[in-house]
């Protein structure tokens, strides 16, 4: 989902930073849980303020072909497993991009994320949704982010 980010999808002069989740020229989703906007946090928050390019208005537009109109979603996972296991080997394991997400959950259930919450931010469910992108939701996920790190 990533590697498809736009500019435009990173949101920083709201009270909650965060990210837009959703379909793009360029990238379809999975499913209709897939959009869905994160909050920013931590490290992410950081990288997100230091500057974002402009070249193509993509994020990663390395990974872009517009004028084939593909996303090189696994030379992206390829290019970022070669450099985890370069920095993380534990027992003769190295992790994946996508245990990342998993991680991430746990993390979460840990910081007593409620598990709605969770799944939303994952991308897994859209269950919470009254407050659904609300400044007040953003606030209270985002709370939860920075407690899992």
């Amino acid at each position: 989902e990533v590697v498809g980010l736009r500019v435009e999808d990173i949101v920083l002069d709201a009270e909650a930073p965060y990210i837009s989740l959703h379909r793009n020229s360029m990238r379809r989703l999975k499913t209709k849980s897939s959009k869905r906007l994160i909050p920013l946090v931590g490290t992410a928050l950081e990288w997100a303020t230091q500057g974002l390019g402009e070249g193509s208005g993509f994020i990663f537009d390395k990974y872009v072909n517009e004028e084939q109109a593909v996303i090189k979603n696994d030379t992206a996972s390829a290019t970022a497993n070669k450099r985890l296991k370069a920095w993380i080997t534990v027992d003769g394991k190295m992790p994946t991009c996508h245990s990342f997400r998993h991680t991430m959950a746990t993390r979460l259930r840990d910081a007593q994320c409620p598990k709605d919450i969770r799944e939303e931010l994952g991308g897994w469910a859209k269950s919470i949704s009254d407050g659904y992108g609300s400044p007040t939701d953003l606030r209270i996920k985002q709370q939860y982010l920075e407690a899992s790190i």
